[in-house]
């Protein structure tokens, strides 16, 4: 349930010491998954790419927003717009992320797929999201949450240093619930979500 560390990695011809250091990272960051339900990793993107996807999406969005193709879709001042597969939105630096694939298919196993690439933007004034888990019940009759079958990786196209920037916010350890445990706490005001201060370049 969410409203609104780690380190890098790189993946290559490393030497056996190196790899053996590497594992031990991911099993770190996978551990810190399964304990939280998220996991942040500092620094994993190259910080000029995402300022040129930065660049490229304020003129999409522009662009959309101009045109009424895209309007307020998550709440007063916020939009949800899907991105085309294009450069420099579908990079594989980003979306093949060794790190990143090496958590996931930790996670969901060997043959995870990507479903979309999209931006989820608060402009200034924007109203507060309620909490709220992103996926419905994967089997509604179940009376326990299953594993997990779906994950979102997120990462900032500016700096969120500040709640004006728009953080993302997570209530952690809230992925083991079901659907009706959650909103059950939700109800009773029981939850308090933080927000994540993330730099451009970390995930």
């Amino acid at each position: 349930f969410r409203e609104g560390g780690g380190r890098k990695v790189a993946i290559g011809v490393l030497a056996e010491g190196e790899q053996q250091q590497q594992q031990r990272v991911i099993d770190e960051l996978v551990r810190q998954f399964r304990r939280q339900g998220y996991v942040l990793i500092k620094g994993l993107f190259d910080k000029q790419k995402i300022r040129a996807m930065a660049k490229a999406h304020a003129e999409l969005l522009h662009k959309n927003l101009s045109t009424k193709k895209l309007t307020a879709n998550r709440g007063s001042g916020r939009f949800y717009m899907p991105l085309p597969f294009l450069p420099p939105f579908a990079d594989p630096d980003i979306y093949a992320e060794p790190t990143i694939l090496a958590v996931v298919g930790r996670v969901l196993g060997d043959s995870p797929r990507m479903c979309q690439l999209a931006s989820d933007t608060p402009r200034q004034g924007s109203e507060y999201q309620k909490i709220h888990r992103d996926t419905g019940a994967l089997f509604p009759d179940m009376a326990t949450e299953p594993p997990p079958y779906q994950l979102a990786v997120n990462f900032p196209l500016v700096d969120v240093k500040s709640h004006a920037s728009g953080p993302l916010e997570i209530v952690a350890g809230t992925h083991t619930w079901t659907v009706a445990e959650g909103e059950a706490k939700v109800a009773r005001g029981e939850l308090k979500a933080s927000p994540v201060w993330m730099d451009i370049g970390d995930v």
